[in-house]
């Protein structure tokens, strides 16, 4: 999954499910064609920070951004294209979701006229392991978020380097040494198991994953919090997992 065609997708299915993800704004909005030059991208990104909104969302107020000039077709083409693609994930796979991705932005009609045959090959390959998750009843964040952290996996590990995982993906895994990051009421335990109160069973699947968290660790564990949080451009405070004060009641720590 690591070669820039299926980066490329990634980022429409990323900024696809989050308009918030700047980071997938920057990729996405200048492929196939570049949509928005260097220049006009300094003063989007300074007229996003000022308003605390994302990129995505400062492009849409083009006429504010650019309010000396007609706002150019390939900025309003872009936001009716992603505005599209939203609507039709609600509605159908993802692999269908790829290919409408891929129809739809001309994205494929460019490789094929500028790289060679085999390049699309990365792409189809990242659709059949697509069908897998739908086989298995699995969502799009669940697909974004395997395909997120399949590269570390694969690489190297006998290399001096970080290993960053999710707690789902770390099962089965042990390291010397493990930091758990983010131990907040509200990311683990998940807000929704929270809110779901009387759902005893989502509760105990974010305890258990928790858990699993613990045990990676053969010799060194840290975990930590923080007071603070940024949260959709909002400073929030959350505080420290129920989970941490359970085992502190059981002085477990």
């Amino acid at each position: 999954m690591d070669h820039k065609e299926t980066k490329d997708v990634l980022a429409y299915l990323r900024l696809i499910d989050n308009p918030n993800d700047d980071i997938a704004f920057r990729r996405a909005v200048n492929v196939p064609a570049k949509r928005v030059p260097d220049r006009a991208f300094d003063t989007l990104t300074t007229f996003a920070r000022k308003q605390h909104i994302s990129l995505y969302a400062a492009l849409k107020r083009s006429n504010e951004v650019w309010p000396s000039v007609e706002t150019p077709c390939e900025n309003k083409c872009f936001v009716r294209l992603i505005e599209y693609l939203q609507k039709a994930a609600q509605e159908m796979s993802i692999p269908e979701l790829i290919n409408e991705v891929l129809d739809k932005s001309g994205y494929e009609d460019f490789i094929q006229k500028n790289y060679p045959k085999y390049t699309m090959q990365y792409v189809f390959d990242m659709i059949e392991f697509a069908r897998t998750f739908d086989s298995e009843g699995k969502g799009r964040n669940e697909f974004l978020e395997e395909i997120a952290f399949m590269t570390d996996a694969d690489k190297d590990d006998s290399i001096d380097a970080v290993n960053l995982l999710s707690g789902h993906r770390c099962k089965g895994l042990e390291f010397d040494l493990v930091y758990i990051i983010g131990l907040e009421d509200g990311i683990l335990p998940h807000a929704n198991a929270i809110e779901s109160g009387s759902r005893f069973d989502a509760m105990e699947e974010e305890r258990r994953l928790f858990y699993v968290m613990l045990t990676r660790a053969k010799k060194y564990l840290f975990i930590t919090s923080a007071k603070e949080r940024e949260s959709k451009f909002n400073i929030v405070s959350r505080p420290v997992s129920r989970f941490v004060r359970e085992l502190s009641k059981k002085g477990e720590l």
